[in-house]
C-alpha cells in the first residue's frame, strides 16, 4: 500500500514541475523576443495610438486662412410695427400697419479675418398681406393696403465663437439704408377718397443677427441664422379726391374765403422812339502844296584862294531844279474851301407818361349767415403720411464658399512592417523515474 501511495505522489509531483516550466516559458517570451519583433511591435503600437488619435480628433474643423468669401442665404421675414400718422382737416390720425412672413433673401461679399468677420450685403423682403390700421374722429373707411417690398443695403461685423468643433456659433450688428416700395394705401374719410402714391423711398435701417455654421470643408460652410432690422422713417404723399360735405345743424355763422378783384389805375413809363430826317451842308477843305523857282537864293558858295564865292540860283540854268537844289525853291500852301450839302437820319426818344389799368387778386375773409340743413363744401386739408419706423424679424439659411483656400496637405501610409517570427522554444523534458 505505501508502494503505491509513494508512486502516485511522485508522478503529482512530476505534472505540477511540467505544468509549471510551460506557465514560466510563456512569461518569458517578450524578454526572448528578437530586435526585429520588437521594432515590429513599436510601430504596431504607435499606429494602434495615431489610430486612437485620428478618431478622438475626427470632429475637429480643418484650419482655413483669412480671405474674402461668397454668402448666399434664403428665407422669410416678416415687417410689423410701422406706425402711421397724418393730420385731415385739423385733426390727428394714427395707426399701424403689419406685413405678413414673406420671401427674403441677401448676398454680397464678406471677409474673414481671424475670428471676426465683414460683410457687405444686398437684401430684397416681399411685403405681402399689408394689414394697415387707421383711426381718428370722423372715422376712416375702406382702409385697402397693397403689398410691398423693402430692399437693403447693409455692412454687417460678425464674431465667430471658436468651438474647436466643425459647429461655430456667431453674433454680429449691421447697419446700411433701406429702400421702402410702398405698393400703394386707400382709405376714405368724409367725402374725401385718400391714396399714397406708389414710390419708392430711403431711410437708415440697423439690427443684429445671430446664426449656427457647420463647416462642410475648408472652402464651404452651411448655416443657419435668425436676424432683427429696424427701419427708419418715411414720408409719402397723400392725394385726395372729393370735397369734406358737412350738414348745418342750426342757423350758424360761417367765416368763408372769397377771391376778390382790385383794379387801380397807376402811370407807367414809356419812351416813344421816331426818325427824323435832315439836310446838312458842311465845308469841306481841300489843301494844296505848290514850289515856285526863286533866282535870288543863294545856290551855293564856293571856298577858294581868293576867298569865298557865292553862286546865285540864276547864274546857271541846272540850279532849276527842285530835286538837286531845293534851297533855290520858296514852298507856298494853298486851302481851297467847298460848301457840301448831304442829308442825315437822326432819332428821337421820347418819354412819355401814360396811365394804366392794374387787376390784382385778393383772398378776403366775409362772414355768411348759413341755414339750418343747409350743405356746406369745403377742400380738404390734410398732410403727408408718415410712415415708420417699422420692425423686421427673418430667419434664413445659407452657405459661404471661402476664396483660395489651400488643399489638405497629402497622407503618406507608412510601409508595412512585418512581424519577426516568434521564437521557439523548446520544452525541456524531465524524466520520470518510475518505481518499480
Amino acid at each position: 500500500m505505501k508502494k503505491v501511495l509513494y508512486i502516485a505522489s511522485l508522478g503529482l509531483a512530476s505534472a505540477c514541475f511540467q505544468s509549471a516550466a510551460a506557465e514560466g516559458v510563456e512569461s518569458f517570451k517578450p524578454l526572448l523576443l528578437s530586435e526585429s519583433a520588437k521594432s515590429a511591435l513599436i510601430v504596431a503600437q504607435a499606429d494602434d495610438s495615431q489610430s486612437s488619435g485620428d478618431l478622438s480628433n475626427e470632429d475637429d474643423p480643418d484650419q482655413r486662412v483669412d480671405g474674402f468669401y461668397f454668402p448666399l442665404a434664403i428665407g422669410g421675414q416678416q415687417f410689423s410695427g410701422f406706425g402711421l400718422s397724418n393730420t385731415i382737416n385739423g385733426e390727428g390720425y394714427s395707426g399701424s400697419l403689419n406685413s405678413d412672413f414673406g420671401f427674403s433673401g441677401e448676398t454680397g461679399i464678406g471677409y474673414k479675418f481671424g475670428d471676426f468677420r465683414t460683410e457687405l450685403l444686398y437684401g430684397y423682403t416681399d411685403m405681402p398681406g399689408a394689414d394697415m390700421i387707421f383711426n381718428g374722429d370722423p372715422s376712416v373707411r375702406n382702409i385697402k393696403a397693397s403689398n410691398s417690398n423693402m430692399q437693403t443695403l447693409t455692412f454687417g461685423l460678425l464674431y465667430d465663437i471658436n468651438t474647436n468643433s466643425r459647429w461655430t456659433p456667431y453674433v454680429g450688428g449691421t447697419i446700411g439704408a433701406g429702400w421702402l416700395t410702398l405698393g400703394g394705401m386707400n382709405f376714405d374719410v368724409g367725402n374725401v377718397a385718400y391714396s399714397t402714391k406708389q414710390e419708392t423711398q430711403a431711410a437708415i435701417v440697423y439690427g443684429g443677427k445671430a446664426g449656427l455654421s457647420y463647416r462642410v470643408s475648408k472652402a464651404w460652410d452651411v448655416y443657419i441664422e435668425g436676424a432683427y432690422q429696424r427701419t427708419g422713417d418715411y414720408n409719402f404723399e397723400l392725394e385726395a379726391k372729393g370735397e369734406n360735405r358737412r350738414v348745418v345743424e342750426k342757423d350758424e355763422m360761417v367765416e368763408e374765403k372769397v377771391k376778390v378783384e382790385e383794379k387801380s389805375t397807376i402811370e407807367v413809363n414809356k419812351i416813344v422812339t421816331s426818325t427824323v430826317e435832315e439836310t446838312v451842308t458842311k465845308e469841306v477843305k481841300e489843301t494844296t502844296e505848290v514850289e515856285r523857282f526863286n533866282p535870288d537864293n543863294v545856290a551855293r558858295r564856293i571856298i577858294g584862294e581868293g576867298g569865298i564865292t557865292i553862286e546865285y540860283c540864276k547864274d546857271e540854268a541846272r540850279f532849276n531844279n527842285f530835286k538837286n537844289f531845293a534851297w533855290c525853291f520858296d514852298e507856298f500852301t494853298f486851302t481851297a474851301i467847298t460848301p457840301e450839302t448831304f442829308k442825315q437820319t437822326k432819332t428821337i426818344r421820347t418819354l412819355i407818361r401814360e396811365p394804366k389799368t392794374v387787376i390784382k387778386d385778393t383772398i378776403v375773409e366775409k362772414e355768411t349767415i348759413v341755414k339750418k340743413d343747409s350743405v356746406v363744401l369745403s377742400k380738404p386739408d390734410f398732410s403727408d403720411l408718415d410712415f415708420g419706423p417699422g420692425d423686421g424679424w427673418s430667419v434664413k439659411v445659407g452657405f459661404r464658399w471661402f476664396f483660395n483656400q489651400p488643399d489638405n496637405d497629402p497622407v503618406v501610409a507608412a510601409e508595412p512592417v512585418e512581424p519577426a517570427p516568434e521564437p521557439v522554444i523548446q520544452e525541456e523534458q524531465v524524466p520520470v523515474r518510475a518505481l518499480w
